[in-house]
């Protein structure tokens, strides 16, 4: 019964491609100029890699990549990131700076726009602070990137970090959209 389910699932007319062309009209289909990609859902996230000590240096990558199929970037765009100070507000956080947004620079633009991230919203990244710290063990947990938010420490995502090396890595998934 489970079989003849599953076969009937993955008939090939469920799964073939469309026509190349229309034989009502006789147009056919040309996908050679199709701007951009066809649409579907995509996932944007801050992909963060720095050095911490005593201060932050590093760079956090926006990506929007599809979330099925080929997941080339539909956007990415790389940002410096370094400390403006030294924070030490966050009681959780073994550290906490505000950082400065440096200079973006886009390497893939194919649906930033989709993202949030136009031209002019990718210009006004530079300059921006916000205020990054790391829990070692968050509330007895993983451990964790938290960001300052309405005068509140928030975890937004997991993170790695090593106190030997440095090093910071963390993917904070913004959410999904339309694109």
């Amino acid at each position: 019964m489970v079989l003849s389910v599953l076969l009937a699932c993955t008939h090939s007319a469920d799964t073939a491609a469309p026509p190349e062309a229309d034989t009502a009209s006789g147009d056919t289909a040309d996908t050679s100029d199709t701007p951009g990609p066809v649409g579907g859902t995509g996932l944007l996230t801050l992909i963060g890699q720095a050095t911490v000590g005593s201060s932050y240096d590093g760079t956090e990558e926006i990506r929007f990549a599809p979330t099925t199929g080929d997941a080339q970037a539909l956007c990415s765009v790389v940002v410096p990131v370094s400390a403006a100070q030294a924070r030490t507000d966050c009681l959780d956080c073994l550290w906490a700076f505000d950082v400065v947004l440096g200079a973006p620079t886009v390497n893939t633009d194919t649906a930033c726009e989709a993202a949030g991230y136009d031209a002019q919203a990718i210009a006004a990244l530079e300059g921006s602070v916000r205020s990054y710290g790391f829990a070692d063990e968050y509330l007895g947990h993983a451990e964790a990137l938290l960001v300052l938010q309405d005068d509140t420490w928030e975890p937004v995502s997991f993170a790695d970090w090593s106190a030997e090396t440095g090093l910071l890595s963390y993917e904070w998934e913004q959410g999904y959209l339309p694109y």
